[in-house]
């Protein structure tokens, strides 16, 4: 009896202990699907790509900057192609401090893109091989030239390219997103084309929110990767940014994710891309000067050992001669310092200094 009694009690024990088991082992499988659930939804939030057209920047002027100013403001990322000959000199000190912006997570805010030479339509499309290379490769080294930085992104001016521009852009090895190209460059070539076009704007320089929300809806069932917006914001005025704004609310609203080209091609070919070491520029305060004083040399520095390279903002002031700072009359110029990096080094952040000539 004594046997049978101790015999009930290690079975009901086993049973006890074996629902308790199964009790956290189904915690833990509903806690772990939880998660996998949870980052799955993160995983898969829909990318947009804001591609914004037609930027330029001259005298210390850029008829985009309210809506820059706007984006900053919110911390979105957008992606900004400029016209290279419609940039002057003064063009790094308008979009420095833009250029120079990160969200948050310390994530930069904008991509420069290569939208052109002269926009002169068509640009890219029935040209010849010459011409169409010359375009490319002038407009890719002026902005080299004026912004102290490296595009990687190409969209066509009005959208029009033909075979004869992906062969262009396949023989500059620093470009790897194209956006609306028609045709693409051929899958073997390394270039990932950006398609998904979802129009905001209803025809150029009209964003329109509710035509916009009817395209969404349209095509999110479809566009489950990423969309591809296509503004104008230099043609903006007060009721068009607030179109604009309100297409940015619904997106947020529908939790959205703001990214930029370069920054997706790097990050879905991450086993490629290596990981480059970051930079600083040292650049002090700028002393009054004489209109007779010699060149000079400001002395600033890179953290990183490059050699950093000026630009002034007001060529009737200060002009850069042989890496020094010359001057020509009096007044008042920006000067910008940079370092765009190299295989082993980022770009630095801009660094600017008023300078006042007397």
């Amino acid at each position: 009896m004594k046997k049978l009694v101790a015999l009930c009690s290690l079975l009901i024990a086993s049973i006890i202990a074996n629902a308790n088991f199964g009790i956290k082992r189904d915690n833990f499988f509903l806690k772990s699907h939880t998660v996998l659930f949870k980052n799955k939804l993160e995983k898969n939030k829909l990318k947009i790509f804001l591609k914004l057209d037609d930027f330029d920047a001259k005298n210390g002027n850029s008829a985009a900057t309210p809506t820059m100013d706007y984006l900053l403001s919110k911390k979105i990322k957008a992606a900004i192609g400029f016209i290279a000959i419609r940039c002057d000199e003064s063009a790094l000190s308008v979009y420095a401090p833009y250029l120079n912006a990160k969200n948050n997570k310390g994530e930069q805010l904008f991509e420069v893109w290569h939208h052109g030479l002269d926009h002169i339509n068509p640009e890219f499309d029935g040209k010849n091989y010459d011409y169409q290379k010359a375009h490319f490769e002038q407009a890719d080294k002026l902005m080299k030239d004026l912004f102290r930085l490296q595009m990687h992104s190409f969209g066509a001016p009005f959208n029009h390219n033909d075979a004869t521009t992906n062969t262009v852009i396949s023989e500059n090895p620093n470009y790897k997103i194209t956006m609306f190209n028609k045709p693409a460059a051929d899958s073997q070539s390394g270039i990932l084309n950006l398609e998904n076009r979802v129009n905001m704007e209803i025809a150029t320089g009209k964003p329109d929110y509710e035509a916009f929300v009817k395209n969404y809806n349209s095509k999110k069932g479809s566009y489950t990767d990423y969309m591809v917006l296509q503004g104008h914001p230099k043609f903006w005025k007060a009721e068009e940014l607030n179109q604009f704004i309100k297409v940015i609310d619904f997106l947020i609203s529908e939790g959205c994710e703001f990214d930029l080209p370069y920054n997706y091609y790097q990050s879905i070919n991450s086993k490629t891309t290596k990981p480059k070491q970051t930079q600083k520029i040292t650049f002090d305060a700028l002393s009054v000067k004489k209109i007779n004083d010699l060149d000079f040399d400001p002395k600033a520095k890179a953290s990183s050992g490059l050699k950093v390279l000026y630009n002034s903002s007001n060529s009737t002031v200060a002009t850069i001669l042989d890496g020094k700072i010359h001057i020509v009359g009096a007044g008042t110029t920006v000067i910008t310092t940079s370092q765009m990096g190299d295989t082993k080094f980022n770009s630095a952040d801009y660094i600017s200094q008023t300078l006042k000539v007397d």
